[in-house]
């Protein structure tokens, strides 16, 4: 008994959706709540312009109201809108678009509306989108449309559970047409996507001790430059091996010059 008025209240969920859309498709409708208070029923509805639903002094809204309190029984049904956050990556919203664009042009504009809405979604910051028409377009014979761009996932865990989709018809002279949407929006982290850290460029200095041994230092450039540009990390690498040559050339003379007295001395003997 518990489990058929749960299903009873769901169902009874869906169809005032399905009312609300019907009377509210130039609001852009997105989704319709309904939610039981101590009060009475609450209905949350989601869409793009709220103003819309509103209507002029609260008349669309009213008449909204009388309707669920006799058609669907509701009891002190109070109706709340709100605004849709990311309308653009909402396949809803987009869908009936395209079904408003196709109804009211026909449909010789439908890949108009179609590359529009393509348009807007990927603007809005997605990753991804793919848009699917199937029905009787443009020719008498039915046929399946399909659009993409941007990166979409068609399998996997990330293509089950977070690409948005949604599903509507839009009934055209020539018949009912079906359009699909699925947005796979930009806030997605991918659990295989990679970054790399910034790692501090190090400078290997080398000198020599009072012993003669040569000894080499991994001196990091942070120790002693801070918020520095590449083009003075590459000048002080340079001057650091500009350094050590000298270096290495005082050495080689210095030895050479040692080389040259020993050979003296040994004449001289």
């Amino acid at each position: 008994m518990i489990e058929r008025k749960f299903i009873d209240d769901k169902k009874k969920e869906f169809e005032i959706s399905k009312f609300i859309e019907k009377k509210v498709k130039k609001a852009g409708f997105s989704s319709a709540k309904l939610i039981k208070t101590p009060l009475g029923d609450k209905i949350i509805v989601s869409a793009m312009k709220p103003g819309l639903v509103v209507g002029p002094k609260g008349k669309t809204i009213k008449s909204l109201t009388d309707v669920l309190k006799t058609k669907y029984k509701l009891e002190n049904p109070q109706i709340e809108v709100e605004e849709i956050k990311g309308s653009k990556q909402n396949p809803k919203v987009m869908a009936n678009f395209i079904v408003f664009a196709m109804e009211r042009y026909g449909m010789k504009g439908y890949k108009s509306a179609v590359y529009r809405a393509l348009r807007d979604i990927m603007g809005s910051g997605a990753i991804g989108v793919e848009i699917v028409i199937s029905g009787k377009i443009p020719s008498s014979r039915a046929r399946a449309w399909k659009f993409k761009e941007g990166y979409f996932k068609k399998s996997g865990d990330i293509a089950l559970n977070m690409v948005r989709r949604s599903i509507v018809q839009a009934k055209l002279k020539t018949g009912v047409v079906g359009i699909k949407v699925s947005i796979l929006p930009g806030d997605i982290v991918f659990p295989d996507r990679m970054t790399l850290k910034d790692i501090a460029p190090v400078i290997i200095e080398e000198f020599v001790d009072k012993n003669g041994e040569v000894i080499q230092k991994e001196v990091k450039l942070e120790e002693f430059t801070k918020d520095i540009s590449e083009e003075k990390i590459v000048d002080l690498k340079n001057k650091k091996k500009e350094e050590s040559n000298t270096e290495k050339k005082v050495e080689k003379k210095v030895e050479l010059k040692t080389e040259a007295t020993k050979e003296d001395s040994s004449k001289k003997e």
